[in-house]
């Protein structure tokens, strides 16, 4: 009963499933330890993009779409040019 109240208390889908409160802690942290894949697609032409925070890393463009990969607790602020 402990582990469902402690659920409930994390909400959304942890508090629906029932599962016990350490699974559903596991579960909603693990998303913040993984490299995430980023695909930008612009509705106008872009030539360059380039991240703010580190010029020196430019992405290739192709059909006004660009793919970095944004590390694990990290941000990127990309300029579309």
């Amino acid at each position: 009963m402990a582990g469902q109240q402690d659920a409930n208390r994390l909400g959304g889908d942890a508090a629906q499933s029932g599962w016990p409160a350490q699974a559903a802690a596991r579960h909603s942290t693990d998303r913040l330890c993984e490299n995430r894949p980023v695909t930008i697609t612009a509705k106008v032409p872009i030539k360059k993009a380039y991240d703010r925070l580190l010029p020196t890393d430019v992405f290739p463009v192709d059909k006004n779409t660009m793919k970095c990969e944004v590390l694990a607790g990290s941000v990127r602020v990309i300029v579309l040019e």
